[in-house]
């Protein structure tokens, strides 16, 4: 009796651990950020704990992702990074800042990739 095994070829990391190097974005008005290009496996569980709001669980992974930044507030003053700085961001630079640090995990990828298959 023979049984049919299914391989499914998967595309290997360049590397098996997190490159938790630190990258700069910069923008046009002199604003800044600093994020990491990989979270830690661990890093990632830890933002999607069981009884986590969706709201809980995206701050959890900006504050993981976002090392620094110089953000300036509507008069122009900078404002300090800390997690009552992420959560009075407008939903638009939320959602902005989400977008950068899913990208620079390769979180947006693998679910494209995911997606085609």
């Amino acid at each position: 009796m023979s049984k049919d095994i299914q391989v499914k070829k998967v595309k290997k990391p360049v590397s098996f651990f997190a490159d938790t190097s630190v990258k700069k974005i910069d923008f046009d008005n002199g604003q800044w950020l600093e994020i990491r290009n990989a979270l830690t496996y661990k890093e990632l569980v830890e933002t999607h704990q069981d009884g986590m709001t969706k709201f809980d669980a995206a701050i959890a992974l900006l504050k993981k992702c976002i090392v620094n930044w110089h953000l300036l507030d509507n008069e122009g003053n900078p404002v300090v990074f800390t997690e009552e700085a992420l959560a009075s961001l407008s939903p638009k630079a939320a959602l902005f800042l989400q977008q950068e640090c899913s990208a620079a995990l390769g979180i947006l990828e693998d679910e494209e990739e995911e997606k085609k298959e």
